[in-house]
Protein backbone atom coordinates (compact mmCIF):
# COMPACT_ATOMS: atom_id res chain seq x y z
CA UNK A 1 0.00 0.00 0.00
CA UNK A 2 1.30 3.23 -0.81
CA UNK A 3 1.01 6.71 1.09
CA UNK A 4 1.36 10.02 -0.44
CA UNK A 5 3.77 12.28 1.62
CA UNK A 6 4.68 15.67 0.20
CA UNK A 7 3.96 14.27 -2.75
CA UNK A 8 5.76 10.58 -2.91
CA UNK A 9 4.66 7.84 -2.76
CA UNK A 10 5.84 5.71 0.62
CA UNK A 11 5.51 1.93 0.94
CA UNK A 12 4.03 1.06 3.86
CA UNK A 13 3.87 -2.69 3.94
CA UNK A 14 7.05 -4.40 5.45
CA UNK A 15 9.41 -5.76 3.01
CA UNK A 16 11.38 -8.90 3.37
CA UNK A 17 14.14 -9.64 0.93
CA UNK A 18 14.96 -13.06 -0.33
CA UNK A 19 18.19 -14.06 2.13
CA UNK A 20 20.05 -15.61 -0.79
CA UNK A 21 20.20 -13.09 -2.89
CA UNK A 22 22.97 -10.17 -2.20
CA UNK A 23 21.62 -6.97 -2.56
CA UNK A 24 23.63 -5.32 -5.84
CA UNK A 25 24.90 -1.48 -5.20
CA UNK A 26 22.35 1.46 -6.51
CA UNK A 27 24.89 2.32 -8.92
CA UNK A 28 23.07 5.00 -11.74
CA UNK A 29 25.56 2.95 -14.63
CA UNK A 30 26.69 -0.26 -14.53
CA UNK A 31 27.57 -0.46 -18.58
CA UNK A 32 27.45 -3.31 -20.44
CA UNK A 33 29.12 -6.34 -19.20
CA UNK A 34 32.12 -7.51 -20.95
CA UNK A 35 32.75 -10.55 -18.81
CA UNK A 36 31.67 -14.60 -20.33
CA UNK A 37 28.72 -14.46 -22.51
CA UNK A 38 25.57 -16.55 -21.20
CA UNK A 39 22.51 -17.50 -23.33
CA UNK A 40 19.72 -17.97 -20.88
CA UNK A 41 16.70 -19.92 -21.92
CA UNK A 42 13.90 -20.39 -19.82
CA UNK A 43 10.36 -21.07 -19.54
CA UNK A 44 9.09 -18.75 -17.16
CA UNK A 45 9.97 -14.70 -18.54
CA UNK A 46 9.81 -13.08 -14.89
CA UNK A 47 12.81 -15.65 -13.75
CA UNK A 48 14.51 -14.80 -16.64
CA UNK A 49 14.92 -11.31 -16.15
CA UNK A 50 15.81 -11.74 -12.38
CA UNK A 51 18.55 -13.84 -13.26
CA UNK A 52 19.82 -11.78 -15.90
CA UNK A 53 19.99 -8.40 -13.62
CA UNK A 54 21.75 -10.77 -11.12
CA UNK A 55 24.16 -12.27 -13.77
CA UNK A 56 24.60 -9.11 -15.07
CA UNK A 57 26.00 -7.62 -12.15
CA UNK A 58 28.19 -9.92 -11.40
CA UNK A 59 30.06 -9.31 -14.45
CA UNK A 60 28.38 -11.68 -17.14
CA UNK A 61 26.46 -10.44 -20.10
CA UNK A 62 22.96 -12.20 -21.11
CA UNK A 63 20.96 -12.21 -23.61
CA UNK A 64 17.49 -14.13 -22.75
CA UNK A 65 15.42 -15.85 -25.31
CA UNK A 66 12.18 -17.42 -24.97
CA UNK A 67 11.56 -19.79 -27.53
CA UNK A 68 13.92 -23.03 -28.55
CA UNK A 69 14.02 -21.81 -32.69
CA UNK A 70 15.79 -18.46 -31.30
CA UNK A 71 18.07 -20.56 -28.70
CA UNK A 72 19.33 -22.36 -32.16
CA UNK A 73 19.42 -19.31 -33.87
CA UNK A 74 21.31 -17.28 -30.71
CA UNK A 75 23.50 -19.65 -29.82
CA UNK A 76 25.46 -20.61 -33.51
CA UNK A 77 25.27 -16.67 -34.60
CA UNK A 78 26.50 -15.21 -31.86
CA UNK A 79 29.83 -15.94 -29.55
CA UNK A 80 28.25 -17.56 -26.62
CA UNK A 81 29.96 -19.08 -23.43
CA UNK A 82 27.42 -21.11 -21.87
CA UNK A 83 24.05 -21.59 -22.33
CA UNK A 84 21.26 -22.49 -19.83
CA UNK A 85 18.45 -23.32 -20.39
CA UNK A 86 15.26 -25.08 -19.28
CA UNK A 87 13.74 -28.84 -20.71
CA UNK A 88 10.46 -27.31 -20.26
CA UNK A 89 11.02 -25.21 -22.61
CA UNK A 90 12.08 -27.56 -25.44
CA UNK A 91 8.37 -29.28 -24.73
CA UNK A 92 7.35 -32.80 -23.25
CA UNK A 93 8.21 -34.56 -26.25
CA UNK A 94 12.12 -34.63 -26.61
CA UNK A 95 13.59 -32.51 -23.53
CA UNK A 96 17.11 -33.03 -25.21
CA UNK A 97 15.84 -31.64 -28.30
CA UNK A 98 17.51 -27.78 -28.18
CA UNK A 99 20.39 -29.25 -27.05
CA UNK A 100 21.03 -31.91 -30.00
CA UNK A 101 19.98 -29.17 -32.52
CA UNK A 102 22.65 -26.75 -31.52
CA UNK A 103 25.19 -29.70 -31.36
CA UNK A 104 24.66 -31.42 -34.67
CA UNK A 105 24.94 -27.93 -36.05
CA UNK A 106 28.46 -27.30 -34.46
CA UNK A 107 28.00 -25.58 -31.16
CA UNK A 108 30.27 -26.41 -28.49
CA UNK A 109 29.30 -24.65 -25.78
CA UNK A 110 28.94 -25.78 -22.63
CA UNK A 111 25.05 -26.33 -21.48
CA UNK A 112 23.80 -26.06 -17.82
CA UNK A 113 20.17 -28.34 -17.99
CA UNK A 114 17.40 -26.99 -15.52
CA UNK A 115 15.30 -29.96 -14.86
CA UNK A 116 12.14 -30.27 -12.78
CA UNK A 117 12.57 -31.63 -9.19
CA UNK A 118 11.03 -34.96 -9.98
CA UNK A 119 14.14 -35.51 -12.46
CA UNK A 120 16.29 -38.94 -12.27
CA UNK A 121 17.62 -39.20 -15.87
CA UNK A 122 20.84 -37.68 -14.92
CA UNK A 123 23.09 -40.08 -16.94
CA UNK A 124 20.76 -40.10 -20.34
CA UNK A 125 21.11 -36.08 -20.34
CA UNK A 126 25.42 -36.20 -19.63
CA UNK A 127 25.56 -39.21 -22.16
CA UNK A 128 24.00 -37.01 -24.21
CA UNK A 129 25.63 -33.27 -23.71
CA UNK A 130 24.38 -31.96 -20.96
CA UNK A 131 27.70 -31.14 -18.90
CA UNK A 132 25.30 -29.89 -15.31
CA UNK A 133 22.05 -30.31 -14.47
CA UNK A 134 20.23 -27.99 -11.85
CA UNK A 135 16.72 -29.39 -10.37
CA UNK A 136 13.94 -27.01 -9.51
CA UNK A 137 13.41 -25.29 -7.39
CA UNK A 138 16.14 -22.89 -8.61
CA UNK A 139 19.19 -21.61 -5.93
CA UNK A 140 20.89 -18.99 -7.03
CA UNK A 141 24.07 -20.03 -4.93
CA UNK A 142 24.07 -23.46 -6.56
CA UNK A 143 23.51 -21.40 -10.42
CA UNK A 144 26.24 -19.42 -9.79
CA UNK A 145 28.37 -22.05 -8.64
CA UNK A 146 28.00 -24.33 -11.25
CA UNK A 147 28.39 -21.26 -13.87
CA UNK A 148 31.77 -19.99 -11.93
CA UNK A 149 32.45 -24.17 -12.81
CA UNK A 150 31.78 -24.61 -16.65
CA UNK A 151 33.04 -21.23 -17.76
CA UNK A 152 36.35 -22.52 -15.89
CA UNK A 153 36.38 -25.49 -17.36
CA UNK A 154 36.12 -24.20 -20.66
Amino acid sequence: MFLTLKGRKVWTNPVKLLPFLPRPPFFKDLGEPSGPRVLLALDNLAISRMLKQYLEWTGVSVTIVLTPEETIKIALSRSIDLVIYSTALSGSSDPLALLTGIRERGGKMPFIAIVEKDFNSHDDYIRQGVDDIIKKPLEIAELQRKIEQQLNKS
